[in-house]
């Protein structure tokens, strides 16, 4: 059972070269590499932007209330069920400053049914405005999430990002995601996706294998996979392949 609750917190722990001489040709490879990024970050927000507050998650009931955290729980008898109401005044971990409200509900904790429900309320992270709701929930020794998230950035920007996913550990302590995703890059671009076999791991922000497959409106169509070196990725447009880097 310790293992269902540590992958439930890891995963929290938890969105994505054409050469030419030509002018024009050269403004359209800037074009799809920005889009290629653009899809990457956005598919990426579930597993990227959350980590940043939810790994405070197993040390808020030990935490102290201070100037610029406080917690206030409610718990159940029997310390299964509680909700977390967190806030956070200008919070700094490490490069990352936390401002606003997230409220987690926990049902059957430590156990095999357990599920979370994430509600975020004004929040923000390094002034990226985050808003939407997020569950989680363990069935067949897998993790499933269900997602509809905002994210307006501090340029002004936004994207949009629905999505359900399913989660499995792997042997070397890996995780393996599956699903299906839509949103809106910054761009304003809409796009549905499919998840297949993503691998993450606990040293790399991005995805480490696996493939992004995009559609967008106008039946533009990149596949996008994750290599084994960190931030680095290969695509596929129109037939031709090329190699970006994400960082």
């Amino acid at each position: 059972m310790k293992t269902l609750h540590t992958l439930l917190i890891a995963t929290l722990l938890a969105v994505l070269a054409i050469a030419s001489c030509d002018d024009h040709e050269v403004e359209e490879l800037k074009l799809d590499e920005a889009l290629v990024k653009d899809v990457v970050l956005t598919s990426n927000i579930g597993s990227k932007m959350f980590s940043d507050v939810l790994k405070v998650r197993n040390k808020s009931l030990n935490m102290q209330n201070n100037e610029c955290f406080s917690v206030k729980h409610e718990m159940s008898d029997d310390k299964k069920n509680m909700v977390l109401h967190l806030h956070y005044n200008n919070c700094l971990d490490g490069d990352i400053v936390q401002n606003g409200d997230v409220k987690i509900v926990i049902k059957n904790a430590l156990t095999k049914d357990m599920t979370m429900e994430l509600e975020f309320g004004n929040f923000s992270v390094n002034k990226n405005e985050i808003s939407g709701k997020m569950s989680l929930s363990m069935k067949n020794q897998k993790m499933e999430t269900v997602a509809d998230l905002k994210m307006k950035y501090a340029d002004g920007s936004s994207t949009s990002w629905k999505g359900k996913q399913t989660i499995k550990l792997l042997a070397d302590g890996g995780l393996e995601v599956n699903g299906e995703s839509s949103g809106k890059v910054r761009s304003g671009k809409a796009f549905t996706a499919k998840e297949v076999a993503l691998i993450k791991k606990a040293d790399c922000s991005w995805y480490m294998g696996g493939d992004l497959e995009i559609l967008f409106e106008g039946n533009e169509d990149y596949k996008i996979h994750f290599t084994s070196e960190c931030g680095n990725v290969s695509y596929t447009h129109k037939g031709i392949k090329a190699k970006l880097s994400l960082d």
